[in-house]
Formats: structure tokens, sequence, C-alpha cells
């Protein structure tokens, strides 16, 4: 049995447009960690690096080019984006996919 994991990737052109666009990743119901009951599970991706961001409260940050490839996990609070077409997203408890050299504004 399969089940997508869909959210929203905010990514860039060659011309440094940014657009926001759906993406979704294959999940399969496996028997991942036994005993406990089977759960959906994507394929596994190598991973270089691994680190944690915390903003404080009320901070906004210029337009920027996103300094790597990230995924982003909204633990609390929330965050907004906005992509070159002034389409505005706001983040709460979600995650999303920055592409490197991306152009976003908070």
């Amino acid at each position: 049995m399969t089940a997508p994991l869909s959210f929203v990737r905010l990514r860039s052109d060659t011309n440094g447009t940014s657009r926001f666009e759906p993406l979704s990743i294959d999940m399969v119901r496996k028997d991942f960690a036994p005993p406990a009951t089977p759960f959906y599970v994507s394929e596994l991706a190598p991973a270089s690096q691994c680190g944690f961001l915390r903003l404080p409260a009320g901070w906004i940050g210029d337009t920027h080019p996103s300094p790597i490839r990230m995924w982003v996990f909204f633990l609390s609070g929330e965050m907004e984006f906005e992509a070159s077409d002034g389409e505005k997203r706001k983040c709460v408890q979600e995650l999303g996919w920055l592409e490197p050299m991306m152009r976003f504004w908070l």
C-alpha cells in the first residue's frame, strides 16, 4: 500500500525567478521498526549535513538567495515566503524544499 507525502517547493529558474510548485514523495507501508506497527516510509536518501535554525520572534530578513539546498520543518511559530510573482505562502508546522540560489522574501 502506498500514500504520497505532499508538500510545496519554492524553486528558482536559471534567471533567478522563484515560484511555488507542488511536489510529492512516494511512501510505502513497511515493517520498518519491528515490533512496532508498520507505517509509511519513503526511500532513504543520503545526507551530508544536518543543522538547525532558530529565528527570534519578529525576525524579518532582506531579500536573499538560499545559501544551500534545505528541507525546512516548522516545529513552532510561522514564517511567510514570497515568490518573485508576489505569491505568498505562510508556513505553520509544514515543510517546504528550498532550492539553491532561489530567492525569497520574508
